[in-house]
């Protein structure tokens, strides 16, 4: 019997969904179904592990067949949502969502979507991590031309080939002594100056964006579900991206600022120009 087959069927087959996700080169191979799943899968039998895994139906964008976009639901105690959390920066996440019909001897599998995670929006009252997922065809449509916003705000990341500021020579290296998920105890009580920063965990390589850090401990937005007692830490500082900030009076990096600090800050074709534009132009403008 072949998958067309039982697809005919009344019940349909009772069809089981099947997720491929790799994300930083490792797979992770999960089944909404009750038992385990072992089906041949990219040319070798694949294990696929019962989870409490979802998604929304798979809709087109763009009016088109294939541009295909879904969102799929983790708990948030997953491993790969503990890795899929950590990323602060764009990575490549290839996830590919199958069916299954149980009650087909062969187990045949059938494709339903293969794309990228484009989107990853944890929420921790409810336990779940949710990707948001999109076909090849649907990535590259929504695909943004790049820009340089023009702000006062600095457009390079802190410590990037356009930055240039070394950040390992203001970076400390600490030692975790207790984990509760979002909240980390180091064994350093001044940390004041990481706030807003990176903390890195050595032994994972998975990185979070720091809330707070003071009295010895550190507030993430991700958190370190997998993070033990003696684990070496990464502690970076911020930057608050303005020239008369952070740039210039605490990294002295103003001759690389990425933005424009003489853009109104409102528009003065609208708003005429305030006291305070005024005495940055050094006078109104003739």
């Amino acid at each position: 019997m072949s998958y067309d087959l039982v697809d005919d069927t009344q019940d349909k087959g009772a069809p089981a969904n099947l997720y491929s996700i790799k994300v930083e080169g490792r797979p992770f191979y999960y089944t909404d179904h009750q038992r385990e799943l072992v089906v041949n899968f990219d040319g070798k039998p694949r294990k696929f592990t019962p989870k409490q895994i979802s998604r929304t139906g798979i809709t087109n964008a763009y009016n088109l067949a294939d541009a295909s976009v879904t969102d799929v639901i983790l708990p948030i105690n997953d491993p790969a949502s503990y890795i899929l959390n950590g990323l602060i920066t764009p990575q490549i996440v290839e996830i590919q969502i199958s069916e299954v019909h149980i009650n087909d001897p062969a187990l045949e599998v059938r494709s339903l979507l293969v794309g990228f995670v484009t989107g990853i929006a944890p929420a921790p009252s409810e336990n779940t991590v949710t990707l948001s997922v999109s076909s090849l065809t649907a990535v590259h449509l929504s695909a943004s031309v790049p820009t340089v916003t023009y702000s006062r705000n600095c457009n390079h990341a802190f410590g990037d080939e356009h930055c240039k500021f070394d950040v390992d020579s203001i970076s400390a290296k600490v030692t975790a002594t207790d984990n509760n998920l979002w909240t980390v105890t180091v064994n350093r009580l001044s940390l004041d100056k990481f706030e807003g920063g990176t903390v890195t965990n050595l032994r994972s390589g998975v990185t979070q964006n720091i809330v707070t850090a003071s009295d010895g401990k550190i507030v993430t937005i991700g958190g370190f579900a997998d993070l033990l007692p003696g684990d070496q830490l990464k502690l970076t500082p911020g930057c608050n991206k303005l020239v008369d900030g952070d740039c210039a009076t605490k990294y002295n990096n103003a001759i690389n600022f990425g933005g424009y600090p003489k853009v109104p800050r409102k528009n003065p074709f609208i708003k005429g120009f305030g006291e305070r534009d005024l005495q940055e132009y050094g006078g109104a403008p003739t």
